[in-house]
């Protein structure tokens, strides 16, 4: 893609064995035999002094040695190694009656052993989920900065162990900390406390996290507000829509890969085919809270209809094509004084159109496709109809192939004036298949029998040959994306053709999200964006899909981002928080 174009597309019952042979009124046995003979007495040598039994099933010792100051810290420590030992192993058989005897102990032990808190807090977390009720002990600040530590690290704490029943004790805290935020000067808990609630999941906290969206700027920094815009993706609550809808025009910030705008948006797509009502009200200027509050901070009505087709492109539901298609302007697609805000807003829906992939949004695209000469809106057109595929789709890129152009006047090198054939062409492969592949390669041809065309056409060339190998034979094109020797266009069209004739198939769509790391910033934007359309806005998740993405992400996150990989690295985001769970 050229680099000019980038900017648009732009969670005690019993006594100790020791105690086992004495009578209740205290006299001790004689001994019938020594103990050494006396095998079903014998202690295991691994055996840890107040660890439940066959015979002893209860936590009475622990209980009573971590009761006293004296042999708490020892008892800690060894029942963390314990648990600890036991998650290794996947063994969880005696979490229930730990759950159970020994949690309320720690909680209610929690607030006087101040020397012991931090280890009271590591049991808790060995022991899981059930270890809630300490870690809500521990949500307690005095505007000091050990409660803050202690927070942060009970907030940690619940994000590891899931621990939804900690929810309402955050939702209180959280509550506290938008009345009175003098016990958290700089936000750092309440950010904390914020991305606690979107990874625990829980919808009781739909409602706060709309409250922190909506908090004005100046009362706490624009990172909480992206934190709230996320975690309410994760969270997938319809009841978001609105406010995620209007926030970009609420809180200003700095356009960048994070912000809170693209938040909002990766939030939306999460949600799914719920948010496109809100967001279609949005397209058509209905919507009236977002309409006041672009009035209120001059922003043009068509900024807004952008802002809400690239959403509506990113949810990717069939059910906003048309409505999209009834926005996009194409009176004036032929007209060289065509208004930029028309041919701007043009190329944003076609891109929205793309994303989507439906079939019916082709005969709005290829008329504006052929007709027009502005390089702004003539490639996202030709590359939605790519995206979409389809006989039809492959007619119309066969023209643009034979005879695109840009006006002169637009292009900085003159040479530069036919870059769309060999762009059209790139397109045309992608959607095409084995029947039409002919189409595009007599366009190519033809296209070809210029010099400065036909110096460009072989990854085109190369992709063809790709499909003239393997025809329907979906193993086929699986072993091209697999095979990192081959050109990056090659294993793009591998993998269009593999999600085309693999639908729902999430074994597939993992396959091809594996390959999103391949060194080219066309291709990635290509890959993050095929599991989604793949499995249907919202109808199916892919996990191990966003696991992949996300892998390659972490793997380059302490590198400076190249501006050509920008739109592939938020492609992959948004993906991320469609497909996770």
């Amino acid at each position: 893609m050229p680099q000019w174009l980038r900017s648009i597309a732009a969670v005690g019952l019993a006594c100790a064995a020791a105690c086992q042979d004495r009578p209740a009124d205290g006299t001790v046995r004689p001994e019938a035999d020594p103990p050494a003979t006396r095998a079903a007495d014998a202690k295991p040598a691994a055996q840890t002094e107040g660890e439940p039994t066959a015979t002893s099933p209860t936590w009475a010792v622990a209980v009573k040695q971590l009761k006293s100051p004296l042999t708490r810290a020892a008892t800690l420590s060894k029942l963390t190694a314990k648990l600890t030992a036991e998650n290794k192993r996947g063994d969880q058989t005696q979490r229930p009656s730990f759950a159970a005897e020994v949690i309320p102990v720690l909680a209610s032990s929690y607030t006087k052993a101040r020397a012991d808190r931090d280890a009271i807090l590591r049991l808790a977390t060995a022991a899981g989920p059930s270890g809630a009720a300490v870690f809500d002990k521990a949500l307690e600040l005095d505007g000091t900065k050990p409660t803050q530590d202690r927070a942060e690290r009970a907030l940690e704490a619940i994000v590891q162990t899931r621990a939804v029943a900690s929810t309402p004790a955050m939702l209180a805290m959280l509550a506290e900390l938008l009345a009175d935020s003098t016990h958290d000067g700089d936000a750092r808990v309440r950010m904390r406390l914020v991305e606690a609630l979107g990874t625990v999941g829980d919808r009781r906290a739909t409602t706060q996290l709309i409250d922190v969206l909506m908090q004005p700027i100046d009362k706490q920094p624009v990172a909480v507000h992206r934190a709230a815009a996320s975690a309410l993706g994760t969270i997938r609550d319809p009841a978001a829509v609105d406010a995620l809808i209007t926030t970009p025009f609420r809180i200003p910030d700095v356009p960048t890969t994070t912000s809170v705008s693209e938040r909002s948006k990766a939030a939306l797509a999460s949600i799914g085919d719920a948010a496109v009502p809100g967001l279609v009200e949005a397209l058509q200027g209905k919507h009236a809270d977002l309409n006041r509050l672009a009035a209120d901070n001059g922003v043009p009505p068509a900024a807004v209809t952008m802002t809400a087709a690239h959403a509506l492109g990113a949810v990717g539901s069939r059910a906003a094509v048309p409505a999209l298609v009834a926005a996009m302007p194409v009176d004036d697609c032929s007209t060289a004084a065509a208004d930029p805000d028309a041919i701007m807003l043009r190329a944003v829906i076609a891109t929205a159109l793309g994303q989507i992939g439906s079939a019916d949004a082709v005969p709005a695209l290829c008329p504006c496709a052929r007709a027009t000469h502005d390089p702004s809106d003539t490639y996202p057109l030709a590359e939605a109809l790519g995206r979409i595929g389809g006989a039809d789709a492959v007619t119309c890129l066969a023209h643009i192939i034979t005879h695109g152009r840009f006006d002169e006047d637009s292009v900085a090198n003159p040479k530069f004036v036919h870059e769309i054939r060999w762009e059209a062409a790139r397109f045309g492969v992608m959607a095409a298949d084995e029947t039409t592949i002919g189409v595009v390669r007599k366009a190519i041809a033809r296209a070809s029998r210029k010099p400065t065309v036909a110096a460009h056409m072989g990854d085109a060339n190369e992709a063809i040959a790709v499909v003239d190998r393997c025809l329907a034979d979906v193993a086929c094109y699986r072993a091209v994306l697999e095979d990192a020797a081959q050109t990056p266009f090659a294993r793009e069209k591998a993998a269009v053709e593999l999600a085309r004739r693999s639908p729902d198939d999430l074994a597939v769509a993992k396959s091809i999200a594996s390959t999103y790391g391949m060194r080219d910033p066309d291709a990635r934007v290509t890959i993050a964006l095929l599991p989604g359309m793949m499995l249907g806005s919202g109808k199916a998740r892919c996990p191990g899909c966003a696991s992949e993405l996300q892998r390659v992400l972490d793997a380059e996150s302490t590198a400076r981002i190249d501006a050509r990989y920008q739109l592939s690295v938020l492609t992959a985001r948004i993906a991320i928080a469609k497909l996770r769970d």
